[in-house]
């Protein structure tokens, strides 16, 4: 041990609220064989945030070596160290953050295995495991591995339920609540091939957000989308006479809203609640490369790693693309293209819905005349095979009626619906444009 080395270190931290980062990172680096204890967890903080800092924006590469030398001092901390857990807690979470950031998917799968581990250790429902169960879960589904996937997601609705938990407050935090994860759950049943279970917990999400409308002056817009929703996923497990009362039961809280309006505001939860569960009713139309990571459906998106993100942002260029040449051909030839020219539209405009959501961007100026054109191109499609295109020009209808619902336009998005219910027993009148900014 170099004694000038530790006293020039000493006399340093004498003045340590007027140090640099970079500093405390030199003292705490040398200081830490005098006392571990008491240098290894300063250490390890001064490392996370270090890495984070502007100088090394452009350097990958260091703020990786700095976060595993984060971990590396959490870790030398001993095991009955009260510290330890939250310390490592935290270093862990940064380096599978910086990982994922850089693409670096199965050392970032590792680091979040780590990290669960690290939060179970403390035996409390507390939010640095709901964090990690989050993450961990969101990685396997990200994967593929859709029945670990489950179990995890199974797990985290049981914490949250469990207790009132905050999420882990460091950053990009979820606010994760039962109602979030359901939808995930249920994607990932079905994503396995657990059809029946998926309708279940989306059965179980109607009933907490009817619990929450009915008892605690929750909105009633959010048990609206996840009705709507519930109704089509009957519809796809075949189960089609539950569906249609359903979607009584949809048309019903469509046409309350639109007489008295919502009774409480909803907040900006009201966006992310309407685009995990379209994103996730679309989540069949969709299909990863054999080995490439694909969303987490029914997880907020800002929950997805920052490369599945970029692939399912990235992505609808080429469908874009896809739209535009199919758009003629289907014209020349509508027996053979229209039905697959209705079904990619819809892929795109699920897409290009989530981003601009996600971007927090208007949704009713940047997204309605998409909307439009879809309903337009299934009323196509249904003109010309009658009952054939009555399912399409549902979907379509009811897209455009949940956008318009998720603005506050209940009036034309109960018309809407109204001609959705109503493509199994009949024409309705077209509904008029709206022009309010959502």
């Amino acid at each position: 041990m170099n004694h000038d080395a530790v006293l020039r270190a000493k006399v340093r931290l004498f003045d340590e609220d007027r140090l640099g980062v970079l500093q405390l990172v030199h003292a705490y680096r040398v200081l830490v064989g005098t006392g571990p204890a008491a240098y290894r967890p300063k250490l390890s903080r001064a490392l996370v945030e270090l890495s984070e800092d502007a100088s090394l924006l452009g350097l990958p590469e260091a703020r990786l070596r700095l976060l595993a030398e984060a971990v590396a001092a959490a870790e030398g901390l001993a095991q009955d160290d009260p510290v330890r857990p939250p310390v490592l807690f935290d270093a862990l979470d940064a380096h599978q953050r910086e990982l994922y950031g850089q693409d670096r998917r199965p050392d970032g799968l590792a680091a979040r295995g780590r990290l669960l581990a690290v939060a179970r250790t403390t035996g409390r429902a507390d939010g640095r495991l709901v964090r990690a169960l989050g993450g961990w879960a969101t990685a396997l589904a990200e994967e593929g591995r859709a029945e670990e996937a489950a179990a995890a997601f199974g797990e985290l609705v049981r914490v949250v339920g469990s207790a009132r938990v905050p999420d882990h407050p460091r950053r990009d935090g979820h606010g994760l609540t039962p109602g979030r994860v359901l939808p995930a759950l249920a994607g990932q049943l079905a994503a396995a091939g657990r059809g029946a279970e998926a309708v279940a917990v989306l059965a179980e999400l109607v009933g907490l957000d009817r619990a929450e409308a009915e008892g605690e002056g929750g909105p009633t817009a959010r048990l609206l989308q996840s009705t709507v929703r519930f109704a089509g996923q009957l519809s796809a497990a075949g189960r089609h006479g539950r569906a249609a009362e359903v979607r009584q039961e949809a048309l019903a809280l469509f046409a309350a809203l639109a007489t008295r309006g919502e009774r409480r505001a909803w907040t900006g939860d009201g966006r992310v609640h309407w685009s995990a569960l379209l994103a996730l009713s679309g989540a069949a139309a969709e299909t990863a490369e054999a080995g490439a990571p694909g969303p987490a459906f029914g997880m907020p998106t800002t929950a997805w790693s920052p490369g599945v993100r970029r692939g399912y942002r990235d992505g609808r260029d080429a469908l874009a693309a896809e739209v535009a040449a199919l758009l003629p051909q289907a014209d020349a030839d509508p027996g053979a293209h229209l039905g697959p020219l209705v079904a990619l539209h819809r892929r795109l405009l699920v897409r290009t819905a989530v981003e601009t959501e996600a971007g927090g961007g208007p949704l009713l100026e940047t997204l309605l005349p998409g909307f439009d054109r879809g309903v337009a191109l299934a009323r196509r499609l249904h003109e010309r095979s009658g009952t054939g295109g009555a399912a399409a020009l549902a979907l379509a209808l009811t897209d455009r009626a949940a956008l318009l619902a998720v603005c506050g336009q209940y009036g034309y998005a109960l018309t809407d619906y109204e001609q959705a219910v109503e493509r199994t027993g009949g024409p309705a009148p077209e509904p008029a444009t709206p022009v309010t900014a959502c």
